[in-house]
């Protein structure tokens, strides 16, 4: 899993393809990267709709408490990984475009 932080340090991105993997593998791989990371990961609940997992997550930052949002979807063997966290006002308002991007990225590749 790659992780990325725009330039203010308020959203943190984490992408990844998961290979010869199920989903709970890849699930429990991308939630212990994330706590390797950025630290202790809060899981608040699970949905699954239309082949795709969401989880929803609370993630305690030095300077605030952050909302995350991890997406896991299975493509043949492997399993996509889309994580997004940040301050809830923040992640509302750009949840949506970048799921929808990142997912786009990994179908052109």
């Amino acid at each position: 899993m790659t992780f990325f932080e725009n330039p203010n340090g308020l959203e943190l991105l984490g992408m990844g393809v998961y290979k010869n993997t199920n989903s709970a593998t890849a699930q429990k791989s991308a939630l212990k990267s994330i706590a390797d990371a950025y630290g202790p990961v809060d899981v608040q609940f699970s949905l699954s709709l239309a082949g795709v997992t969401q989880l929803q997550h609370g993630l305690d930052r030095p300077d605030q408490a952050y909302t995350g949002v991890l997406l896991i979807r299975p493509s043949g063997a492997n399993v996509q990984i889309i994580w997004l966290a940040a301050p809830g006002n923040v992640l509302q308002a750009r949840v949506q475009d970048i799921i929808l991007a990142g997912f786009m990225s990994f179908a052109v590749h």
